[in-house]
């Protein structure tokens, strides 16, 4: 698998990279053991978290930021798209980006017409 990565990454990309995945998963496992503490500690709090995400203002807020941020993706991914065949990067980098706002304008279209179709 190493040798695959360093095939994909050349040079000094590939430890920068294994100690990025490195971090991100000893973040996730530390907040991960943090909520299983608090909740341990606080079994009320977790009747009251319990309420606020069913609460439909809540919800609301929660889809309302979703939306927005979607809408800053697609702006994002359209702009840099060209700055990235501008400065002659390769094919891989821009292909995957263009494939990534690609599939996210997709499942965007059908969750449209789903819901759109049930209500």
């Amino acid at each position: 698998m190493i040798q695959a990565l360093q095939n994909f990454l050349p040079g000094i990309y590939l430890p920068a990279v294994l100690v990025g995945i490195a971090a991100s998963l000893l973040c996730c496992i530390y907040v991960y053991a943090r909520v299983r503490h608090t909740k341990k500690k606080n079994p009320d709090l977790i009747k009251q978290l319990e309420i606020e995400e069913k609460d439909e203002r809540n919800i609301a807020i929660a889809n309302k930021a979703k939306a927005k941020a979607f809408n800053y993706m697609i702006l994002v991914y359209s702009a840099l798209l060209p700055f990235f065949m501008a400065r002659q990067a390769d094919v891989l980098i821009w292909g995957s980006m263009v494939a990534a706002n690609i599939s996210s304008l997709l499942v965007f279209t059908f969750l449209m017409d789903k819901y759109h179709k049930e209500m």
